[in-house]
């Protein structure tokens, strides 16, 4: 689980979010994903990669494509 988890992070953007393979263009749903596997992967709220995430997923405009 914690290579698994050091992946995930490592391929975090530098804005928060996690990219979606560019055939499926759903970044907003990979990020939330991704989210959810690292924090019940033991990660916490006080985290650095679920911090960026979170204030990512916070900033979408409703009318931003994912």
């Amino acid at each position: 689980m914690d290579s698994g988890r050091r992946f995930l992070i490592s391929q975090q953007k530098n804005d928060g979010s996690w990219e979606a393979p560019s055939h499926l263009g759903q970044k907003t749903g990979v990020t939330s994903l991704v989210l959810l596997s690292l924090i019940n992967s033991g990660l916490t709220l006080n985290d650095e990669p679920v911090q960026k995430s979170l204030r990512y997923l916070r900033n979408l405009k409703s009318t931003e494509p994912n």
